[in-house]
């Protein structure tokens, strides 16, 4: 008898499937809701019914194509049972079906969209969680429909490569012969982030693999711009500063950078005044085909002031003459974009033995603790990132520990986590408040981001109404889900953990700067 109750029981579960499917499909032939559909709907994590029936019944119709309205109600009466059920399981139901409607009506082939959409159940899936992680990525989309065939890799790809083949998908939009190298590689980026980003936003990749594969699309795109734009005169040295110097890169995030050129050169300033400005230009112009990344060249000796690419002979000159220790700070993430062999080692034979020279005195550690907290009175706003706790406090022991020990203990890397290892394997920093130091940055960074891919300021850090953090919480537990069942974020534990980490943060910094940097 227990086996027959069994055999039952699946019969029931499989007919009161087929039941809900039929039953979700019956929404398009509705005039109008009665209470029955209208708490279906809502079940569903809508809070407007009428507006969905509403979408619904629009997209079943094409007044383009009439003679297709017969296929497509068909068609989208096919995907409603699984909208339905995959709604409420987003992060964001109402943006998830927003997403769903706005690029089924840019799409110039809806039948053929949907078609796609039944046939590949998990590409609807990853679709609408896209959608409802990040509103950022799904109006990317809805400008370049194109695009969807990225989403579907997204999904079939379980496994995503540690190492992105940039150079094989690039001569794939070669092959498709877009007309122009700086119009294939817009194309190529738009199409890039949307797999870098989406990546993250539904969970298959983290936040270090991200920001480092973000960091090295910049790259590529940046070297080939640059060939392009300076022809015959490609003898620059392009060096990626900050968080791009770190290939620590956040999603809609600007390039730092310093263009150096060979000393002695008898060709006129003007002549790479024009190049670089015209390769600001075309990295920051927006197009059909997409747009590169915005180019900040402002970290150049003098500033604003100086020649947009100095003579190397003339940057070592200012650097050992008026430069600065926050600008030894700064250049502690430099990092060779390209350039010539020689050029390269010239540089730093010259300026980073000026950069990491024997250690620093007392008095330049207490330069730059003032240095930190001039930037936390100036920017109150700006919690996640320069408040007490912050990234900066983690990027500012970093960088701090550079100058002092670089020189003695071999320790050069621009990056911020690897450069804290590298103290711990030193022995120069106690392994757990290295530990706590990197666990938080990278809490703290992919919130960022989590932030910046819902179109919110990433850098003052978790939202104050409670919609949005909820919306942020569900995110978060969203790209973790395939990890781990055992625990869920909450609004309350998501908060107290973004405290916690930010005490212990500062806690650290205090005690660094207070004792262990401020030793001879």
């Amino acid at each position: 008898f227990e086996d027959m109750r069994r055999i039952h029981s699946l019969f029931q579960g499989v007919f009161r499937v087929e039941e809900e499917r039929e039953d979700a499909a019956k929404i398009l032939d509705l005039e109008a809701l009665t209470p029955y559909w209208e708490s279906k709907i809502k079940q569903a994590g809508l809070k407007d019914p009428a507006s969905f029936l509403k979408s619904i019944k629009r997209l079943a119709e094409d007044s383009e194509a009439p003679h297709l309205n017969s296929k497509l109600k068909r068609l989208l009466k096919g995907l409603l049972p699984r909208l339905m059920k995959i709604m409420k399981t987003t992060s964001n139901p109402e943006e998830a079906l927003q997403t769903f409607e706005r690029i089924s009506l840019a799409t110039p082939a809806r039948s053929t969209f949907f078609t796609l959409l039944n046939d590949a159940p998990r590409t609807f899936k990853t679709f609408l969680q896209l959608g409802s992680n990040s509103p950022y990525l799904a109006d990317r989309v809805v400008t370049y429909p194109q695009l969807l065939n990225d989403i579907r890799g997204l999904s079939e790809d379980e496994t995503r490569p540690d190492d992105l083949d940039f150079v094989g998908i690039y001569q794939d939009i070669e092959d498709r012969s877009i007309a122009g190298v700086l119009p294939r590689l817009r194309r190529f980026r738009t199409q890039m982030e949307i797999d870098i980003a989406g990546a993250f936003a539904v969970g298959n990749r983290t936040i270090e693999e991200s920001v480092n594969h973000h960091s090295r699309l910049a790259e590529f795109c940046l070297e080939r711009a640059s060939q392009e734009v300076f022809e015959k005169n490609r003898e620059i040295l392009i060096l990626a500063m900050g968080k791009f110097g770190g290939r620590e890169l956040g999603f809609k995030s600007d390039l730092d950078c310093i263009l150096i050129r060979p000393g002695g050169q008898k060709i006129s300033d003007e002549i790479f005044h024009r190049a670089a400005s015209l390769l600001v230009r075309e990295m920051n112009v927006s197009t059909p085909d997409g747009y590169l990344y915005e180019l900040d060249l402002r970290l150049r000796p003098y500033g604003k002031d100086g020649p947009l690419v100095p003579q190397l002979n003339k940057v070592e000159e200012y650097y050992r003459s008026v430069g600065q220790t926050w600008e030894r700070l700064a250049l502690t993430r430099a990092r060779v974009v390209c350039g010539p062999d020689s050029l390269i080692e010239e540089f730093r034979s010259t300026v980073l033995s000026w950069v990491y020279r024997e250690g620093l005195e007392p008095e330049e550690v207490e330069e730059i603790r003032r240095m930190r907290e001039r930037i936390e009175k100036e920017k109150p706003k700006q919690i996640l990132k320069a408040g007490p706790g912050g990234l900066l406090d983690v990027e500012f022991i970093a960088q701090t520990a550079s100058l002092k020990w670089g020189k003695a203990h071999g320790i050069d890397s621009s990056n911020t986590c690897e450069t804290l290892h590298r103290l711990a394997e030193k022995g120069l920093l106690p392994k757990s408040d290295v530990r706590a130091l990197t666990e938080g940055y990278v809490f703290l960074r992919d919130l960022e981001n989590r932030l910046v891919l819902l179109g919110k300021e990433g850098s003052q850090g978790l939202p104050n109404d409670s919609e949005t953090l909820e919306w942020l919480v569900g995110c978060v537990n969203d790209a973790q889900k395939e990890k781990t069942d055992s625990f869920a974020w909450t609004p309350e534990n998501l908060q107290e953990r973004d405290r916690h980490v930010r005490e212990l943060n500062r806690e650290i910094f205090e005690s660094l700067f207070n004792e262990t940097f401020s030793k001879p």
